[in-house]
């Protein structure tokens, strides 16, 4: 049986992971409406998309203990968030 932490912690990784997951299917699909025709953020879209469905599986499939480097290559993953991740 899972006590009340371990619940919560199992959430709160369903949580992360479904999210990022959301983020990847909107930019994949925005790609796939059009922004595949943009020059420069075109590939970014789909970049982003391929990325952020690696790193929902990555949060479910770590160990608890891995979940630190994975947490922060994500929040480093977005563009606008690099000035706070060098």
């Amino acid at each position: 049986m899972a006590t009340n932490g371990a619940a919560a912690r199992l959430v709160l990784r369903l949580a992360g992971a479904g999210l990022t997951a959301a983020m990847a299917a909107i930019h994949l699909r925005l790609w796939a409406e059009g922004y595949r025709d943009l020059a420069t953020i075109g590939p970014l879209f789909l970049l982003n998309g391929v990325v952020g469905i690696l790193l929902a599986l990555a949060l479910m499939v770590t160990p608890a203990r891995g979940l630190g480097p994975v947490a922060a290559i994500t929040a480093c993953s977005r563009p606008a968030r690099w000035a706070h991740c060098s």
